[in-house]
């Protein structure tokens, strides 16, 4: 049996959010796809930048591999990260640029647990993520399909 864990990370104005789903492929190549972990914030009152929100989710899906690492009782294969923000990737997979205390912060703590290959751009629409970043119903949650 394959074991694989997917994370992905999104925000908005409203907040910011990270979630963790297993991926075991046993041996007659049945798929299974389960939700494990998911953590959503508020967005600050000062409001800051999208980019940094979505700095913000990467961190925030790199904490949730962290305990996942830790937590889980099973041999993980792979493990990959995924945003919808094309900066954020940026961010994380610079090495050249040296960036302003905040962005230099969060992309440090994140490389300090994963790598820059790890992290894949995921379009908005099949972001999981996308739900703890927006204010959606406890109904809109049980009926969305993703």
């Amino acid at each position: 049996m394959s074991t694989e864990l997917h994370h992905f990370s999104d925000a908005s104005l409203n907040g910011y959010g990270a979630c963790s789903y297993i991926k075991q492929v046993n041996d007659s190549r049945k798929i299974l796809y389960n939700l494990i972990l998911a953590k959503s914030r508020v967005a600050p009152l000062k409001k800051p930048t999208i980019p940094r929100l979505e700095l913000q989710g990467a961190v925030t899906a790199t904490r949730l591999a962290n305990v996942l690492r830790k937590e889980l009782k099973l041999s993980v294969d792979k493990e990959t990260f995924w945003s919808d923000s094309q900066i954020v990737l940026g961010y994380i997979s610079n090495d050249v640029r040296k960036f302003h205390l905040y962005v230099a912060n969060r992309v440090s703590e994140i490389r300090k647990t994963t790598e820059p290959k790890q992290w894949n751009y995921v379009p908005t629409e099949f972001n999981p993520a996308d739900i703890a970043s927006r204010r959606i119903s406890a109904k809109e949650i049980i009926d969305n399909d993703m």
